[in-house]
């Protein structure tokens, strides 16, 4: 007896009714009956249902699902110091109201109270495998490298606000 196991990522060409063809990331190109890719293929952006979820849930719904495809939307690392550095270069001392010392203050509350980052939607899927800050290497299926393969990105577990993976969509409460 002969056993076999198969796991890969790709995308769809073309979608009939009774098969569809599709591509892997080596370029191989074969057709699926349309059953076997119903009940078998995960989808990166079709969901069936939608659940609200608190951050730690998501957090652990994407962690616990390895080499799967889904749609991630989380908010992008931001830089304070950079951030700060734009706005203190705002300050101009010509007879304004408020001193800099203020102004600074000012601005760093408005940091603190208002600022994410900006908000970036992920295709791919990842390994398990984290750096030493605890992000996902996740695969970005839209994006290639030299190779022709996805590029990785780092995603913070804790600024992740949806997720679709196997058919849900989950969003933070």
């Amino acid at each position: 007896m002969k056993y076999f196991s198969r796991h890969s990522f790709g995308r769809v060409v073309e979608e009939g009714t009774k098969d569809v063809t599709v591509v892997n990331l080596d370029g191989i190109k074969w057709s699926v009956s349309r059953e076997i890719f119903d009940e078998e293929f995960d989808l990166s952006g079709e969901h069936s249902a939608v659940e609200e979820k608190t951050k730690t849930e998501i957090s652990d719904i994407v962690s616990h699902n390895p080499y799967t495809i889904m749609t991630v939307t989380f908010n992008k690392q931001v830089k304070e110091k950079d951030v700060k550095k734009k706005l203190y270069d705002l300050y101009m001392n010509k007879g304004s109201i408020i001193s800099e010392l203020e102004f600074r203050d000012k601005c760093d509350q408005i940091l603190n109270e208002v600022l994410k980052g900006e908000e970036r939607v992920l295709i791919g899927y990842h390994t398990g495998k984290t750096d030493h800050a605890g992000r996902l290497y996740f695969f970005d299926m839209e994006t290639k490298g030299k190779d022709n393969k996805p590029e990785f990105r780092l995603v913070d577990l804790r600024t992740i606000s949806c997720v679709i993976v196997r058919d849900v969509k989950y969003c933070c409460e």
